[in-house]
Formats: structure tokens, C-alpha cells, sequence
């Protein structure tokens, strides 16, 4: 006993010597180098990829070791105490790697600045899902475990005065030089790090590593104020909507009176899979909507999402707010919307009109049971109101050891606008319904083989005599895919016969969110020559009381916040406020834009970069009117919002 005794004490006098101390400078720098690394295997699920990424990517490694170093470096000066500011740290990073995993492989999108905010919506959501944590994450996690202990061990419990001030210097200094040098994209591809903002995020991602890509988003997240923004500019835009609102003239029907129903069906990745080519069916996939669309009005909208991202979508239409104006990568159903703003909602119930809307999802889910409200829904119904909840794609073939990814059926949809169309009302309603059976992944085989002879097709090879251009993979993602498409092309028929059965004037818009999100680069060997296409979704309005010489428009390609204002003509509403002032701009030939690109006057797509003078005045207009509702003084609303 009184040997271990001297051995501590030995040991306490040795840390208090200087090049003990300078030595235990040295072990934080390397538990910086170390977190990285598990940061980093912890997407790459390799510690050997891991390595060649570091040999690779030296300057991305370099960020991300300063700033981990740089968050050691301020709790062990605030904490006085090495092994909690190592142990801090490294909860701090693996907790982010973990949930970039997670939402990589359940959405296909990296994490970003802006969901560090929703860390109670994301608990709620994780019990939806049976995550299975891999191994090399868990060995990250045991790792660290591991490295904090060692601290503990090795690094002195107390550092005198001098000490922490030096660090606390230090790790201000790096973090001001960071933050400048970071703001300077021309040093940053000088250095090697080159951010493509508008390819694939996840590609990115592992490209840069999760913490430099983590410090590029959180400086392109900055919501820069519009210049001139004001409150004699915003009365300028308003006195021009007001101007356009009374130039809006209601179609011919209108003068009956009709006040109808209003059903808007986003079905969860639709898109007109007979349109492309490559794939020739042996039967219609989709013959409702094919013959619907032969008749009503349709057209394309232009969405600035693909593979995901459902809300932006929604957002566009349903406000008539851009998301590709929004910072990179955001979503403002998660991010920005806080506070009430205009929506179709709202002016449907400024109109008279029941506003419900519905998702088999759970609430939380890109906090829709808290955004719906802001913007003029009076009612959600989210998953745990639907009495049955019937599922698709759960076929598990005999003898696989994996589980089938499904959703709830479109079919539960459809009997939820039953219901809510059987409701007793003297007023018209507006449903928004968003479906959930065709959402990905698509990668195992989870049907009967007499569901897939019915989406049965011949795929043409990009090239005559190679027949093996498409795998046996890549068929069954798209077998997959169209099963859902067919599904959701059956739901539009019966919704179609309940309708022309009820005396009750009623009009469906029905339109897809986003293209698929499928590997190895399926949509590509679909769309060919025409990539540009994946921007872009199909839409149908059909109704059950205009006369055949009344409908059949063909309103071809325009962004989705076009669709708020001609939805509502159609229902006889008058457009006000932003939806009037676009519905100018569509008329006068903005036709719309992304992130990629932007709608020429013919209809065309064309790169963003090659934007005319009046499409960038009219983005910056419009930015003008997104920033006033979400981040300015509501100038355009005064008292009426919502």
C-alpha cells in the first residue's frame, strides 16, 4: 500500500513538471487528429478509407483537426480539466457523425447547420425507425471511450493560470483566422478545398469530410437582407400586386357561382415514367392520369429537390415563396417558418373554406404538425389519426435476412378524403394530402412476382449491342419504383369515379414532389440526354364542372410556385398579395428557376448561370417578398396575416 502510495505521488510530481505538460499539449493535438478519424470512419465505414481520404484531402483534414483542436483547447481552459474537454468534444462530433449517417442513408442528405435546431423533432422521428447502428460507427464511439480514459490518465488535473490563458489565446486566434480565411472562397480553392454547392451534397460530404463541410455550410447559411429592403419598398412590390391582382380575370365558370371543392394530392415521387424512352412497358403504367391529362390542364413543374426534400416542394406551392432563394440546403419548414404566413390555405379560408390537411406520417416530420397551422390549416391529420394503416412493399422473400422498407399504402390516403369529404359542412373544403407509399429506398425486391409481370417493360440500352448496359440492379429499383407509380395512378382513378359521382363541383390537383432517389445512377439511364428532366414533375387539374371546351390547357414547364395562383383561378379565388404578383411574372414569361437552372419565355431549361437581366431582377423581387415574410418586419402583411 504505501508503495502505491509513492507511485501516485511520483506520478502527480511528474505532471507537474513542464515537459510533462508540454507532452500532454502534444496527446490533445493527437486526440484531436484521432476524433477526426473517427468523425470521418464514421461515414466512411473504413478506418483504411479513412486514412486515404486524410492522405487525399490534407487541407480538409487540416480544418477539421483546428477545429476540433480549437473546441479542446476552450474546455480544457474553461474546465481546467483535460479528459472532459477530449471526452466533450468527442460526444459533441461523434453525436454529429452519427446523425449524418442516419439521415445519409434514411434521406439521402448530409447534416447541416440548420438541424441542429430541430433536436426534438429528430427524437421523435428516430421512433419511427429501427436504426441499425454498423460497426465501424460503434468502434468510433468505443474508440472514444477508450481515448478519454487515456486522457484522464496521462493529462495533469489542473493547469495554473498562465497555462490556461495561453490556450484561451490560442484557441481565439485560430478561430478568428478561421473564420476569415473560410470566408474567402478563392484561398479555399487555392488550398484544395473546392465546394461544389450545387452537386451532390452527400458526394460532398465525403469529399471535404463532415467537418469542413459542416463550417462551408454554416457560412452559406447567413440570410443576407435584400438591398434596398424597406418599408417603402415592400409598399412598392404591394402596390404593384395590388395593380396585378385587379388585372387577374377569373375564368368563364366563375359566373355561375361555383364554389368547389379543393383536393391537392402530392404523390410521394411522381413522375411521368411513360414520357422517357429507355424503358418500353408491355402495359400502361399509368392510365388514368394518361388519359386525364389527355383531356384536363397539365403541365410540369420545375421543384429545386430531387430524391427528397418534400417540404420545399410544398413550400412552393402552397406559398408561393421560392426554396432555392432560401440559404443552400435549408428547409424552411424545419428552419424559418415560425411565425404566420399567406399560403393557399389561408386565403381559401379568408374564402369561406374548410383547411385540412393530411399525412401518414408522424407529426414531426418536417415539423408539419407546426407549420401547417402557421400557414392557415385549421386541422392535420397525421398518422395516428387513420384507423387502418395498410402497408406496401413488406414482401420479404424466403430466405433473405433483411427488412423490406415500407410505407403506408396511397390506398389509406384516398379512405382519409373519403372521410374527410363525407364530414357534414356547409362549406367548401381544401384538402392538402400528402401521400407516402412510393418513397424510397427501392433497392430490395419487396412486391409478388404477379405485381411485377404487371410493370413488365423492355430496357433499351443506351447503346445498340450492349445489352448488358442495364443491370439486373439497376431493373429492379425501377420494377420497384413503378410499382408504387402504378399504385398511385389507382388511387387517382377511384379519387376521379368518386368525384364525377358527387354532385358537389370539386377539383384535384394531382402532381409529384421530387423525382426518386435511387443508386447507382438509375434515373440517369431513364432520362439520357434529357438529365434536366429530373428537376421536374408532372401535374394534372381535373374538375367535374367545366365543359370540354373549357379545359385541356397545356400550361407546360414553370416553377411550382406558379401553381398556388392558377389553382386558385381555377377555383375562382382571387389571387392577392405574392401569389398575384407571380402570377404576373408567369404571364409576362418568368416561367421559374432553381438552384440549376431557370425557364426560358419558350419553355426551355437552361443553366441558371446563364440568366437574362429581368429573371434576376425578378429573383431578387421575390427574394424581397420570402425575406419580409420570414425574416423581416412583415412589412406586405400589416394585420392581415392569416
Amino acid at each position: 500500500m504505501q508503495k502505491w502510495r509513492q507511485l501516485v505521488q511520483k506520478w502527480h510530481s511528474w505532471q507537474q513538471e513542464s515537459w510533462w505538460r508540454v507532452g500532454a499539449v502534444l496527446l490533445m493535438i493527437a486526440s484531436a487528429v484521432v476524433l477526426v478519424f473517427l468523425v470521418q470512419m464514421g461515414r466512411a465505414q473504413s478506418g483504411q478509407l479513412t486514412l486515404q481520404w486524410m492522405q487525399q484531402q490534407p487541407m480538409s483534414c487540416f480544418i477539421g483537426v483546428m477545429l476540433c483542436l480549437s473546441m479542446i483547447g476552450a474546455l480544457w481552459a474553461a474546465s481546467n480539466r483535460g479528459w472532459i474537454a477530449v471526452g466533450i468534444t468527442g460526444l459533441i462530433l461523434l453525436a454529429l457523425a452519427s446523425a449524418n449517417y442516419f439521415k445519409i442513408i434514411y434521406r439521402y442528405d448530409p447534416l447541416i447547420p440548420a438541424d441542429l435546431r430541430l433536436w426534438q423533432e429528430t427524437i421523435a422521428i428516430m421512433h419511427g425507425y429501427n436504426l441499425i447502428w454498423p460497426m465501424q460507427l460503434m468502434k468510433a464511439w468505443a474508440a472514444w471511450l477508450i481515448l478519454t480514459i487515456v486522457v484522464w490518465l496521462l493529462v495533469p488535473k489542473m493547469l495554473d493560470r498562465n497555462w490556461r490563458i495561453s490556450i484561451g489565446v490560442s484557441v481565439l486566434i485560430v478561430l478568428i483566422g478561421g473564420w476569415w480565411l473560410t470566408k474567402d472562397s478563392s484561398w479555399m480553392m487555392r488550398a484544395g478545398i473546392d465546394y461544389d454547392w450545387r452537386g451532390d451534397q452527400v458526394q460532398e460530404t465525403d469529399k471535404l469530410g463532415l467537418l469542413t463541410y459542416f463550417v462551408m455550410r454554416f457560412q452559406s447559411s447567413q440570410i443576407h437582407m435584400p438591398l434596398g429592403y424597406g418599408e417603402r419598398a415592400m409598399a412598392e412590390l404591394q402596390q404593384e400586386q395590388k395593380l396585378d391582382s385587379e388585372e387577374i380575370i377569373l375564368p368563364e365558370w366563375c359566373a355561375e357561382g361555383v364554389k368547389p371543392n379543393v383536393i391537392a394530392i402530392l404523390s410521394e415521387s411522381w413522375v411521368d415514367v411513360e414520357s422517357y424512352p429507355r424503358v418500353q412497358y408491355k402495359q400502361k403504367i399509368t392510365p388514368n392520369y394518361d388519359e386525364l391529362s389527355s383531356e384536363f390542364d397539365h403541365g410540369h413543374i420545375l421543384v429545386n429537390t430531387r430524391g427528397g426534400g418534400t417540404a420545399e416542394t410544398e413550400l412552393e406551392i402552397l406559398t408561393g415563396m421560392a426554396s432555392s432563394l432560401n440559404p443552400q440546403g435549408s428547409v424552411a419548414f424545419n428552419a424559418y417558418l415560425h411565425r404566420p404566413v399567406p399560403s393557399l390555405a389561408s386565403t381559401l379560408a379568408q374564402a369561406g373554406y374548410k383547411t385540412w390537411a393530411t399525412h401518414p406520417n408522424i407529426g414531426e416530420f418536417f415539423r408539419r404538425q407546426y407549420v401547417y397551422p402557421k400557414i392557415g390549416f385549421e386541422r392535420f391529420d397525421d398518422i395516428d389519426t387513420y384507423d387502418d394503416l395498410p402497408i406496401r412493399g413488406d414482401v420479404k422473400p424466403e430466405g433473405e435476412d433483411w427488412e423490406p422498407v415500407a410505407f403506408v399504402a396511397d390506398t389509406a390516403v384516398l379512405d382519409k378524403i373519403k372521410q374527410m369529404l363525407a364530414e357534414p359542412s356547409e362549406q367548401p373544403k381544401f384538402i392538402w394530402a400528402v401521400t407516402i407509399e412510393n418513397h424510397g429506398d427501392y433497392i430490395y425486391k419487396r412486391f409478388t412476382e404477379e405485381e411485377y409481370q404487371e410493370v413488365e417493360g423492355v430496357f433499351v440500352p443506351a447503346t445498340k449491342g450492349q445489352e448488358e448496359d442495364w443491370t439486373a440492379f439497376q431493373q429492379q429499383m425501377w420494377k420497384n419504383y413503378l410499382i408504387g407509380v402504378h399504385d398511385a395512378d389507382k388511387m387517382l382513378g377511384e379519387l376521379v369515379k368518386l368525384v364525377q359521382e358527387s354532385e358537389q363541383p370539386t377539383i384535384i390537383l394531382f402532381f409529384g414532389d421530387h423525382w426518386p432517389s435511387f443508386v447507382e445512377d438509375v434515373e440517369w439511364k431513364i432520362l439520357g440526354e434529357q438529365e434536366n428532366a429530373v428537376w421536374t414533375t408532372p401535374f394534372l387539374i381535373y374538375d367535374n364542372f367545366t365543359t370540354v371546351q373549357q379545359r385541356g390547357q397545356d400550361y407546360g414547364l414553370m416553377s411550382a410556385f406558379h401553381l398556388g395562383p392558377i389553382l386558385l383561378e381555377h377555383a375562382c379565388v382571387q389571387p392577392t398579395g405574392l401569389q398575384a404578383w407571380l402570377d404576373k411574372q408567369r404571364n409576362e414569361g418568368i416561367l421559374g428557376y432553381n438552384l440549376q437552372v431557370m425557364v426560358t419565355p419558350e419553355g426551355k431549361m437552361v443553366p441558371l448561370l446563364q440568366m437574362d437581366e429581368k429573371t434576376e431582377e425578378v429573383r431578387g423581387q421575390h427574394w424581397m417578398w420570402q425575406y419580409d415574410w420570414l425574416f423581416g418586419k412583415q412589412y406586405s402583411l400589416g394585420e392581415n396575416v392569416n
